[in-house]
């Protein structure tokens, strides 16, 4: 009856320490997947820092673009308005009728 109990005792004691180990490998895998969603989250926290980063040196350059189109315009007008003023003062020098 000892030597019974004892071989339960063992299987017991067994069991427990197998279950111990299984309880310390889930634990183990779950805090394993947690450090690597943490780190997967910091490196889309980054990515999106960078994508950030990316779209406002574009909109910047958008309207560093924008900016030269509208003074290559205002540049434009102001040579045609000279130039219209530069041809209207030469047709202007008379009245239009013959001297007298």
């Amino acid at each position: 009856m000892s030597e019974d109990f004892s071989e339960r005792k063992s299987s017991v004691v067994k069991k427990l320490s197998l279950m111990e180990d299984i309880k310390n490998v889930r634990e183990n895998e779950l805090m394993k997947r947690e450090k690597e969603r943490e780190e997967e989250k910091k490196h889309r926290a980054k990515m999106m820092a960078i994508k950030e980063n990316e779209l406002q040196i574009q909109a910047a350059m958008k309207e560093q673009e924008l900016q030269t189109q509208r003074y290559i315009k205002e540049m434009e007008i102001k040579a045609k308005e000279r130039e219209m003023e530069k041809d209207g003062q030469g047709k202007g020098k008379g009245d239009g009728y013959a001297n007298t």
